[in-house]
């Protein structure tokens, strides 16, 4: 699967959009005649002084970076697009390995139903948790992010920062792999660094600390089944089109701006979706789907877990 090709699939020169923190990568170059505005939490001229002193990038990645238009965190991009364009709204918003770094993903997906116009289209590429160094980490439940809306975060918490580093993880020394390497990752042994920083922002005094890092972890089901949710709760507008399955370490969605309110489904029908999403969900969890991880033994099938994975599987479409 061509990545730019999935990623821009339905977005064209022609229409106006943002990417969000291209750096030395844009999906939808100017330079390429794509008609989009970048969004960064660094200004150009941090962006290109990281990138001259950073040993892993050449002077040709260096020359991709392009201006930066809104310089901020993408959670808030519907204030900063008001704030410098405020009569305008894009045909798409795209997005590669940043949505699982925002601290509050529900106002972010709310500001891009604020600036895309009807029937624009959200695209993001991001990473499965499976197959990159967040292998040991559960994936995210609705409660996280619900959490995160009501306390207006801004930043990632100290206990995400903690969690980032303790169960941090390796595939032969690669932080990112592909599903077709069937071996288990080696976990880091970083648990007391992690609990340093954990102290060190729990008793700073400084409000303006910022620690980045993975606040989310993912599979495709385990995403739609939140975004499912939260449409069905009245708290999303934006309608999913389709998710991909893994590509190497990522995997792609592409959201649709609805006119008016957006499609609530009638109840029965809404959880008979859901049920089989969930289904998939716990499947992605555990083995049918994860070469990484063998076939449960005698001893494993013989207990509780072993007869819940068994009747998942089942009944799973």
């Amino acid at each position: 699967m061509d990545r730019v090709g999935e990623l821009l699939k339905h977005i064209t020169k022609e229409q106006r959009g943002i990417e969000i923190g291209p750096y030395h990568s844009p999906l939808a170059s100017r330079k390429s005649g794509f008609r989009s505005i970048a969004l960064d939490v660094f200004d150009t001229d941090e962006l290109r002084r990281r990138a001259a002193v950073d040993p892993n990038l050449s002077p040709e990645q260096s020359q991709r970076i392009e201006d930066v238009d809104l310089v901020g965190s993408a959670t808030n991009i519907a204030e900063l697009v008001d704030s410098k364009f405020p009569e305008v709204h894009f045909d798409y918003v795209v997005s590669s390995h940043n949505f699982e770094h925002l601290p509050d993903p529900i106002k972010f997906l709310h500001g891009c139903e604020r600036v895309l116009k009807s029937g624009g289209v959200l695209s993001m590429a991001i990473p499965d948790h499976r197959y990159c160094f967040d292998f040991y980490r559960p994936v995210t439940e609705l409660s996280e992010w619900l959490d995160a809306f009501h306390e207006k975060r801004d930043r990632p918490t100290p206990g995400q920062v903690f969690r980032h580093g303790a169960l941090h993880s390796l595939l032969r020394g690669q932080i990112a792999w592909s599903p077709a390497d069937a071996e288990i990752a080696t976990p880091t042994e970083l648990l007391e660094n992690s609990f340093a920083d954990w102290q060190a922002l729990t008793q700073s005094s400084d409000k303006d600390v910022y620690r980045d890092a993975h606040c989310w972890a993912f599979t495709p089901a385990s995403l739609e089944l939140m975004l499912t949710d939260l449409q069905y709760l009245g708290l999303l507008k934006l309608e999913v089109m389709e998710i991909s399955e893994p590509n190497g370490c990522e995997f792609y969605i592409h959201l649709r701006n609805p006119s008016g309110y957006g499609y609530r489904p009638a109840r029965e029908k809404f959880y008979r979706r859901r049920a089989s999403i969930m289904r998939r969900a716990a499947l992605e969890r555990h083995w049918s789907d994860n070469p990484s991880l063998p076939e449960p033994n005698e001893k494993q099938t013989g207990g509780a877990f072993g007869r819940a994975w068994k009747a998942v599987r089942a009944i799973a479409p």
